[in-house]
């Protein structure tokens, strides 16, 4: 049983490599959905509710759209690369393509026609989940630095 002293490193070290392991899984999951949405067919849509929604500490959007692939789905994934924007201008110009009552052209699963999107080309969302996955790496190689030379 590690002692006392070395708990809240071994916590810190799990944490790191937590953070690490799952931003990268995260990313490389949404990499390999890109891959396959790249093959999916696509039928006429239209956007239903377009907006930036401000919180008093987050900002977010909701875009929804209606399609038709066998019967009637709503949608709300419009990019599969995630939620994430780098900052808030850039997720504003994001909502500002779709406006409501705009036709689009809708990416869907043929397997699983839930499984959709509107954009999928825009890839920022998993950089931002491959940037964190890094930082937290060179975060538990520091830690794990620390601890061998200033034990």
């Amino acid at each position: 049983m590690p002692s006392k002293d070395l708990f809240p490193q071994i916590l810190l070290f799990g944490g790191a490599i937590g953070s690490a392991v799952g931003c990268a899984v995260s990313a490389a999951r949404k990499t390999i959905a890109l891959r396959k949405a790249l093959r999916w067919p696509s039928v006429p849509g239209t956007i239903i509710e377009s907006r930036t929604i401000y919180g008093s500490k987050k900002r977010d959007y909701r875009i929804r759209y209606v399609f038709v692939a066998g019967h009637e789905i709503t949608g709300s994934t419009p990019r599969l690369s995630g939620d994430w924007f780098w900052n808030t201008n850039q997720m504003e110009a994001f909502v500002a393509r779709y406006p409501a009552g705009r036709e689009v052209e809708v990416f869907y699963d043929p397997e699983n026609p839930r499984r959709n999107c509107i954009d999928r080309k825009d890839r920022r969302g998993i950089r931002l989940l491959w940037v964190g996955a890094v930082v937290a790496i060179i975060c538990t190689a520091l830690l794990v630095w620390v601890a061998v030379v200033y034990p």
